[in-house]
């Protein structure tokens, strides 16, 4: 839909998703672990026991050291 819009436009539109993509990932992980799992369908331990590379994991494995 963008290919014929302008560096600017683009850039804009690059502005926006950016921080909005980060926030539902964010959204979702937090679910992910704290959720109620009749809720989001998916079990609390699901990203710990897979070892999955999420932002909130990363930064509590650095601060446990």
């Amino acid at each position: 839909a963008l290919a014929g819009g302008s560096p600017a436009l683009r850039a804009d539109c690059t502005a926006y998703g950016l921080p909005l993509g980060e926030a539902f990932q964010l959204r979702d992980d937090l679910l992910g672990l704290f959720g109620e799992v009749r809720t989001t369908g998916k079990c609390n331990s699901d990203d710990i026991t897979a070892r999955r590379p999420t932002a909130l994991l990363a930064l509590a494995w650095q601060a446990a050291g």
